[in-house]
This record gives C-alpha cells, sequence and structure tokens, in this order.
C-alpha cells in the first residue's frame, strides 16, 4: 500500500473552510469583549439614573465643609430640625421643631417670644463684642479713625460698666473714659432734666426752637449741607417708576426740601404753587408722620407768590398740621425761619425731619417740667427728653408712664441692650469697623447672588403665560431698572472724620465722669449723626431716607417703591454672606437669596402693581392682566385665611387680605432664589470645587435641595405664647410665622417636588390650585 494511502485528499475549499472558526470558537472569542460590553451599558445606565434620581447617597462622595461658617450652620441646622415629623405634613414644625424642643417654654419665651432671627442677632452682636473688645481688631493707621472707634467703644463701655459694675467691661480701665466715676454712675431725672431744662430756656416757644436749629451748624435736628445739588436733582426730580415710557413727573411725595438761594418759605412756597404735595416724611423708627391734613395745610396759602413777599401767609387755624392733638403754627415757624436766617448759602440744600422727640406728645410730665409755663415746655414731655436715656439702659422702648429704670432694675440682656444702642447712636463708626474686617470677596459674592436672583425673576415672568405681552414687557423693564443693590451707605472717611471731628465725639467722652454725662453726649449726638448721614453727598445715599436709616446695623433689607431700589442694610450682609471660608450655595441662597428674592417681589405686589398700571386700564391687554392678577391674589388671600385660622389660634378670619403683599413677595421670592441656585448648580457642574457636604450625619439624610428650604424656613422660627403671637401679627402686614412659611412651601413652584409630596399629604398643591403668579 502506497504511504498515506488512508488519508482523505483535502481540497483548497475544504482547507479554508477547516480553518474557519466555528460559532462556538467566536463566542469563546468575544466573550470577554462582550462580558465588558454589556457591563458598560448597565453600568451607563445605572450612571444615568442615579444622576436623574438625586439621593442623600450622592452627598457622602463631595468634599465636606470644613469652614468655620459650614460648621455653625451645620450645628445649628442640625438643632433646628425634627425629623420626627412628616415635611410633607408640616414642613414649618419639620424645619424649626428641633429649635422649638431646644427653647422650653419659660415666662420670658410665653410674654416676648424667642426666634432663630433672636440668635442671628446675637451671633452678630458677639462679633461687634470682640470688634468693641479687642482694639487689634479693628486698628487703624489713621488716629482719626482710632479715636473714633473708641468713641464707640465708650458709649458701650460706659453703658455696660453702669450695668455691671463688676463685669469685666468695668474692671479693665483702658476700656473706660480715664474720668469715669463708678459712685455717680446711676441715672437720675435730675442729672440730665437739668441740662434740658437749661437748653430749653434759650428758646420762647416752639416755632423758635424749630427755626433756630434750622441755622447752619446749629443742631442735627434739621441741619444743612452743602454742595449737594447733583443730588438735590436727583431726589426732588427724581421719575416714580412708571411704566409704557411715561413722562418725567415729580414725585408727589418729597422726603427732601432742596434750595438753592431760597428761603424755606420761598421754596416750599414756589413746589405748592407747581401743583407738588409736600410731605415731611418721618425717617426714625416711630416716629410720627404729619398728620393727613399737611396737604389741606399747603392749600391753605395763597397760591400767588406776590402774596409772600417779606412775610409769610395765614394759615387758617383749621387747618394747620396737627402733631398728636398739638397744633404747631407753621406760620409762626416760618416767620422765625426768615427772620433767623432770610437767605440760605449757595449751593445748600436743605433737609427737614419729623422726629419723635419732637413730635411725640407723651402723659405725663415731671415736676421740673411741670414747674415751666408755657407751650415750649409742654411740648417737652418727660418720657421725649428722657428718650435717649431710656435707649440706654434697657435697649428698649418703655411705656409713657413709666420712669427712666435705676441700675438694680436693669435685666441680664446689658450686653445686647449696650451694642444695639452703640450701633443706633453711631453706625457710620460701627459700620467702618465691621468693614474693615470684611472681606472684598465677600462683597463679589454678594453682588452675584444679586445678580442671578433678578435674573431668575426675569426669566419666571417670561414663563408665565397669564401676563400679556404689554405687561411683560414693563415687569421686565422694571426688574433690569432696579438700581444696583446697595448693602451699606457710601462714607467717604475724610467727610467721616470732620463730622465727627466736629462735635468733638471722641474728647467729649474721654472726659466724661458719669453716665448722665454719656445720656446727654448721646442726646446731641443721637440726632446729630443722622441727618449728617441724609445730608453726605453721594447719591448712592438716596433711598436711605427710611426709618431704617437708624438701624443701619440691623439685619434687614427693604424696597424703596419711590427710586425703584433694594437696600441690604450692612447688618443683613454681614450676616448672611459668608467669608470665612467656603459656604455651599444651598444656603447661600436660601438666606440671602431668598430675602433678595422677596424684596423684589415688593416691586410687584398688590399696591404697587395696580399703582403701575392703573393708568393704562384702557389698554385691554392690562385689563386683563390685572384681572389676572386680582383672581391670584384673592385666590392668595383665601389660602391663606384657611392656613391662619388652622394652623394660628386666636386670629380673625379674614387676616389674610391684610397679609396679602407679603405672601405675595414670599412666594415670588423663593421661586427666584430656587431658580437662581439651581441654576447657578447647573453651569458650575453639579456643586462646583466649593465642599457642599455639611459635617452632620443627620443632615446627611437630605439633599442640598432640601436643605435650600430648610435654611430658608430658619428666618421664621419663632416660639411664643399664643397670646404673644396674636398681638404681635393681629394687625401685622406679615402672616404668623408657621402658616406664613407652610403656605409658602405650598405654594412654591418646587417645594412638593423636592421633598416627594404626594396628593392627599397637607402640604401637596395641584398646579391648579396653587396661587401661582410666576
Amino acid at each position: 500500500m502506497a504511504p498515506f494511502s488512508g488519508i482523505k485528499k483535502v481540497t483548497l475549499e475544504e482547507e479554508g473552510a477547516n480553518l474557519r472558526p466555528s460559532t462556538r470558537q467566536k463566542l469563546t472569542r468575544f466573550a470577554p469583549a462582550l462580558v465588558i460590553l454589556l457591563l458598560s451599558v448597565l453600568l451607563l445606565v445605572f450612571i444615568l439614573l442615579y444622576a436623574l434620581v438625586p439621593k442623600a447617597a450622592d452627598q457622602r462622595k463631595l468634599d465636606v465643609c470644613t469652614s468655620k461658617d459650614c460648621i455653625s450652620t451645620s450645628a445649628m441646622l442640625d438643632r433646628s430640625v425634627d425629623f420626627t415629623v412628616d415635611p410633607c405634613h408640616d414642613f414649618y414644625s419639620f424645619a424649626c421643631g428641633g429649635f422649638f424642643k431646644s427653647h422650653p417654654f419659660t415666662m420670658a419665651t410665653i410674654d416676648r417670644g424667642i426666634s432663630r432671627f433672636d440668635q442671628n442677632t446675637k451671633t452678630f452682636e458677639g462679633q461687634f463684642f470682640e470688634l468693641l473688645y479687642d482694639k487689634n481688631l479693628t486698628k487703624s493707621k489713621d488716629p482719626e479713625i482710632d479715636k473714633l472707634f473708641q468713641a464707640a467703644r465708650y458709649f458701650f463701655t460706659t453703658c455696660a460698666a453702669a450695668m455691671r459694675p463688676k463685669s469685666d467691661w468695668a474692671s479693665r480701665p483702658e476700656l473706660l473714659p480715664k474720668g469715669w466715676n463708678y459712685s455717680s454712675n446711676a441715672i437720675t431725672v435730675s442729672s440730665v432734666i437739668n441740662r434740658l431744662i437749661k437748653y430749653l430756656d434759650n428758646f420762647t416757644s416752639v416755632e423758635d426752637f424749630m427755626a433756630r436749629l434750622v441755622k447752619i451748624n446749629s443742631s442735627g435736628f434739621l441741619q444743612l449741607s452743602v454742595n449737594a445739588h447733583a443730588r438735590l436733582k436727583m431726589v426732588v426730580k427724581r421719575k416714580r417708576w412708571l411704566p409704557f415710557n411715561s413722562p418725567i413727573v415729580t414725585l408727589p411725595t418729597v422726603n427732601w426740601f432742596g434750595t438753592n438761594n431760597l428761603s424755606l418759605a420761598d421754596y416750599i412756597r414756589r413746589m405748592e404753587a407747581a401743583g407738588v404735595q409736600l410731605e415731611l416724611n418721618s425717617t426714625v423708627d416711630d416716629l410720627q408722620i404729619l398728620e393727613s391734613n399737611i396737604s389741606a395745610l399747603f392749600a391753605s396759602f395763597d397760591s400767588d407768590n406776590s402774596a409772600f413777599q417779606g412775610t409769610a401767609a395765614v394759615a387758617d387755624d383749621a387747618v394747620i398740621a396737627n402733631f398728636s392733638g398739638t397744633s404747631f403754627r407753621w406760620t409762626k415757624f416760618i416767620d422765625n425761619l426768615d427772620g433767623q436766617n432770610p437767605r440760605l448759602n449757595n449751593d445748600s440744600r436743605l433737609v427737614i425731619e419729623s422726629f419723635s422727640f419732637l413730635m411725640r406728645l407723651l402723659e405725663q410730665l415731671e415736676p421740673e417740667l411741670q414747674s415751666r409755663s408755657g407751650i415750649l415746655y409742654d411740648y417737652f414731655r418727660l418720657q421725649a427728653a428722657m428718650l435717649v436715656g431710656n435707649e440706654l439702659v434697657t435697649g428698649k422702648q418703655i411705656a409713657p408712664s413709666q420712669h427712666i429704670v435705676s441700675t438694680h432694675q436693669l435685666q441680664i440682656d446689658f450686653a445686647t441692650d449696650c451694642a444695639k444702642l452703640t450701633r443706633t447712636l453711631v453706625p457710620a463708626i460701627v459700620y467702618e469697623m465691621f468693614r474693615k474686617t470684611y472681606s472684598d470677596e465677600s462683597y463679589t459674592k454678594a453682588d452675584e447672588v444679586i445678580a442671578n436672583v433678578k435674573q431668575a425673576m426675569l426669566e419666571n415672568v417670561r414663563k408665565a403665560s397669564w401676563i400679556s405681552s404689554t405687561v411683560k414687557k414693563s415687569i421686565e423693564a422694571k426688574i433690569i431698572a432696579i438700581s444696583r443693590l446697595h448693602y451699606f451707605p457710601q462714607i467717604p472717611l475724610e467727610e467721616m472724620k470732620k463730622f465727627y471731628g466736629s462735635l468733638n465725639l471722641f474728647e467729649k467722652l474721654q472726659n466724661s465722669k458719669t453716665l448722665a454725662d454719656v445720656i446727654w453726649i448721646s442726646f446731641e449726638v443721637k440726632y446729630v449723626n443722622k441727618i449728617w448721614f441724609l445730608t453726605t453727598d453721594n447719591p448712592d445715599n438716596a433711598g436711605l431716607v427710611t426709618p431704617h436709616l437708624f438701624d443701619l446695623m440691623d439685619i434687614n433689607a427693604f424696597y424703596e417703591f419711590n427710586l425703584n431700589v433694594i437696600y441690604i442694610l450692612p447688618g443683613m450682609l454681614f450676616t448672611y454672606v459668608h467669608s470665612n471660608g467656603p459656604y455651599p450655595d444651598y444656603l447661600l441662597y436660601g438666606g440671602l437669596g431668598d430675602t433678595i428674592g422677596h424684596e423684589i417681589g415688593h416691586a410687584f405686589d398688590r399696591d404697587k402693581f395696580e399703582h403701575d398700571f392703573e393708568a393704562h386700564s384702557a389698554d385691554p391687554e392690562v385689563t386683563r392682566t390685572l384681572q389676572q392678577y386680582n383672581y391670584r391674589t384673592q385666590c392668595l388671600i383665601d389660602s391663606y385665611n384657611d392656613l391662619i385660622e388652622s394652623q394660628a389660634v386666636g386670629f380673625r378670619k379674614g387676616i389674610g387680605n391684610q397679609t396679602a403683599s407679603e405672601n405675595f413677595s414670599d412666594i415670588v421670592g423663593i421661586n427666584a432664589a430656587f431658580r437662581a441656585y439651581k441654576t447657578r448648580e447647573s453651569r458650575s457642574g453639579k456643586c462646583g470645587k466649593t465642599p457642599q457636604l455639611l459635617p452632620s450625619r443627620l443632615l446627611s439624610n437630605l439633599t442640598f435641595d432640601q436643605l435650600f428650604f430648610v435654611q430658608s424656613a430658619q428666618f421664621y422660627c419663632f416660639k411664643a405664647g399664643t397670646e404673644r403671637i396674636r398681638q404681635l401679627y393681629a394687625a401685622d402686614r406679615h402672616s404668623p410665622p408657621r402658616p406664613r412659611y407652610n403656605g409658602l412651601a405650598m405654594h412654591s413652584r418646587d417645594f412638593a417636588t423636592v421633598f416627594n409630596c404626594k396628593l392627599g399629604d397637607p402640604m401637596y398643591l395641584s398646579d391648579d390650585r396653587k396661587c401661582s403668579f410666576w
């Protein structure tokens, strides 16, 4: 047999076929790749699902924020949240329940109440104490500025030492004036009233007193400021915000009287002849504004200018301005004014304000005042004369029937009261002390929050389908036109040094021996200081003609309608814009951002909205939008009526009407703040580089979006007895805290989604039941 004869011959085709891998071989060969591919797809799906359904777990992979502000805020929220409460059942109790539990009822909390805001204020005051206690924190290279800082310390330390002679403030001689005498630091009526009597004896009447105050450099109650032409034109002739490019109009209510080579009498007459209604608006806390018949007073003046040559017009006694029942003789005042100062200096303007010290009529007279007869002494009742003294001792306004509080009756909150007094007396100096320790980066951060919330409000308005295009354009224009939001007064240091230097403030305090001395100095400084603020030549301060100026360092913000400006007081800035390292956006926008949104909302609340568009009601689009706005406002009124009735005891039904504007601003404000926060989050790559996770195990169970609302609610945490809450809110424009924030959350666009609230949950409202604006 031939070799290999048993082996089958294989053709080329068959050989190729044998070389091809079988299906099984193919699967075996590609199995690893297929497994990897399949796992990759599954991983991608998992990642997408994980990203689309954010849970608290994803926060644990982020960096923990360990800055000082993160730690303090985390501790505060950790103690405030009550996880035993379902947020979809009662969010206010969820966000503030821990705060309520940690502050059990006492006589003080039942009668006065305690709030998270109080704690924020104490934290702010704690920072102020540090600045007062440690000179190194505010040491300036300028010795004159250092003197002013020391003057502020003297106001605080003399107050503290008088209240607590054994306190640390009193035991450090370097903190007190060099001549301070402990043996006579108690407040007595005679220690201050005698000086007041001597002062008042120089005047023959109230009209003479006020007229002489007007003279340049004669007093701080009424004071002239020079070189203010540009600002005068801006303020007196400022356009009130009107939509649709309305023609320029003069403000019907003018807070300032400006003059150029005119006497006050001439200026009033010219303004009245031009048809401008003048009103002397109060600018200090709880001051009385002139009665409504002020317009009748000015109307009584003869509009013929020729009648005013050399003499004042004679006003009918029946229509003269009435200050709480006491007639003030305007004609005699103008006569005295023209006699004292017939012509004001060139480039001057006159600022007139009504003060509680002058306008307040109180029930009782001290014997020292009663022994003097005449309208002047009737006008200056004891409690008015002692107003500053009472604030120095108690930090609070007391009932007219009470007398000066003696040192043994003082409350334990002396440090808080003395700090408040100091900030009220010399806010410019205190502001400069804070500003020196505050970083420029924080101002930049505040500007960014403001701009983002404004932009978010714009976008929300544009998406509101119920607003006609004509009205929408006007609303958008008004938001854009809101002036740069000022959060501090523009105070030139040189002007500040010159002003306080002219008062010899430091020297007077340095040489004071008793608290009575300090009271008299504060009596002189308090009003003078405030008027100086108002008469500085910086246009940025124009809108500060408000009661807030006296509490410049308060934690507050407000909207000025006439100027279309929002002001954030320094206390708010220093409290809610944190400069001690990183701070997460959900906390920043839940705090400051919510406040900004609320104040922007006030530009469009019920009164402002109607004012802006009532002149154009003939336009069908405007009419339709106004009807929709009113319909939604009534929805809000009805909803809050029910909420307040069910969640706040002792309130009459119908309170939703008086709180409608604040409730509206709450809702559109939180919507804008949340949108701004989410927009920033998406642009910065889910949280940017800032550490976001708070150092709290409990809070890690909440998402950042949920913490946004928890942070926002802290401002409203307030515990008090039922009667106290009723007293505070029965006639207030704000709703009681619990229904206020629960209502805000229920009507907000995002709350239910963020907390996964469902139909049937008390905090859930379907879209058709929400009183939505934008």
